[in-house]
């Protein structure tokens, strides 16, 4: 009886050791299965993010991973050895747990994020506009630029604030210098914005000073691409045409500016000089007191020597406004060649008296110099009335000049970014 009793026992305990070995297997089987399908899932993900679409096995898994390494920055690179060196060893481990598979998930991750791709294309979540770029360029040239143009040249003067052919050689200047204004294809195959286009509209708005969002309707170009195409006219201009014209008179010039100045009975005269204020509405509050003279809001002085055609040979620009015409005079660069002994000789001659040094029509608030010629107040003769006349006209050129750059230098703040705002001459 003892002993059908230990045998039975003894089956019994069989069967249970039999069951427990039975259920352990199966929860070791389910596990092992579990990681190597996490396993498989890393290393697909892995494969698929350093690769970028290669079909990357198991076995190549740690070289994939190396060259993946070897493409980041060098600081990046020494970063991420650990992780790499980490992972691979989680998925190589056979004895790795549940929780080990749970971390390289987690690390896989973590490696995703660095090396998503840094965004170089349109703003993501901006709404795309699909203008007409063909169908813009066409209505400016059959509007200004065709044989038989919609609007005439009077209108184009006035509206683009000077010729055709100036405009035409500005443009093409422009356009051989800079690779940004030549037409060319995009990434998509769609032909971009021509060179008339993008210089129209970087013209509109220093002539006229209007927002760059309210060209889109007539030009059909975006407002990021006028702002842009506007900062790289101001340059390329610069570049371009900074040797020609900003630049101090030479001796061909000076003789250019004795013969208009004869020609309007003033034979010596190399030009006008005055001053304007420009209004600085985004000027600090802390430094508004520094930039407030006689006018009630905060100004930057602009002095300018202006002959007839409007050729301004010398701007000195970013005096606070709290100063007057002489203050900026004495601190000015107009004379300094003349100091210097380096500006170009003046010989003329005026009712038999010879003369070595050319002068300057200007208004009642400059010095008494030499190189000064003032106009007469209360003329007591028609002798000095004819002369305070034609003298005072006469001036009218650099105001002139100062009228149409008035406009322009409403823009002078945002391309007061290219440089700084110390004053500048040109002089």
């Amino acid at each position: 009886m003892l002993d059908l009793d230990a045998t039975r026992c003894g089956e019994r305990d069989a069967r249970h050791g039999a069951a427990g070995a039975s259920s352990s297997s199966t929860r070791s089987r389910a596990s092992r299965l579990r990681r190597e399908d996490i396993a498989g899932a890393i290393i697909r993900a892995l494969g698929h993010l350093l690769s970028g679409g290669w079909r990357i096995m198991k076995r190549g898994a740690q070289d994939a991973a190396v060259q993946g390494m070897n493409l980041r920055a060098p600081a990046q690179r020494a970063a991420d050895v650990k992780m790499d060196s980490l992972l691979l060893r989680l998925l190589d481990d056979d004895s790795s747990s549940d929780e080990d598979y749970d971390v390289a998930a987690i690390m896989l991750a973590d490696l995703a994020k660095n090396e998503q791709p840094k965004h170089g294309g349109s703003v993501q979540g901006h709404e795309v506009v699909r203008r007409n770029k063909q169908k813009g360029d066409a209505k400016l040239f059959d509007d200004y630029f065709a044989e038989e143009p919609v609007f005439g040249p009077v209108t184009f003067i006035r509206r683009f604030r000077m010729s055709k052919k100036l405009f035409l050689r500005i443009a093409g200047a422009v356009e051989e210098h800079c690779p940004y204004f030549q037409q060319r294809r995009n990434a998509a195959g769609d032909l971009g914005h021509s060179a008339l286009k993008k210089i129209t509209a970087a013209l509109r708005m220093l002539a006229y000073g209007v927002p760059a969002d309210s060209l889109d309707e007539a030009l059909y170009i975006a407002e990021s691409t006028i702002i842009e195409s506007l900062r790289d006219f101001v340059k390329v201009v610069v570049e371009v045409f900074g040797e020609q014209y900003l630049r101090a008179p030479n001796e061909e010039d000076t003789a250019r500016l004795m013969q208009m100045g004869v020609a309007r009975g003033f034979p010596g005269m190399l030009g006008c000089i005055d001053c304007m204020h420009w209004q600085w509405k985004n000027c600090p509050t802390a430094r508004h007191r520094q930039f407030i003279g006689h006018c009630h809001d905060p100004t930057i002085i602009l002095e300018a020597v202006a002959s007839r055609d409007l050729w301004i040979w010398h701007a000195y620009f970013g005096m606070p406004g709290s100063h007057n015409d002489i203050n900026v005079l004495h601190r000015s660069p107009l004379f300094a060649r003349l100091a210097a002994g380096k500006a170009p000789p003046v010989n003329f001659q005026v009712n038999g008296h010879d003369y070595t040094m050319g002068y300057y029509l200007a208004d009642g608030i400059y010095p008494s110099w030499s190189t000064f010629v003032k106009t007469i107040r209360n003329p007591s003769s028609n002798k000095t009335a004819h002369f305070a006349k034609v003298q005072e006209a006469e001036r009218k050129n650099v105001e002139r000049a100062l009228g149409c750059c008035s406009l322009g230098l409403q823009l002078s703040e945002a391309l007061l970014d290219f440089g700084t705002r110390r004053p500048c001459g040109i002089s």
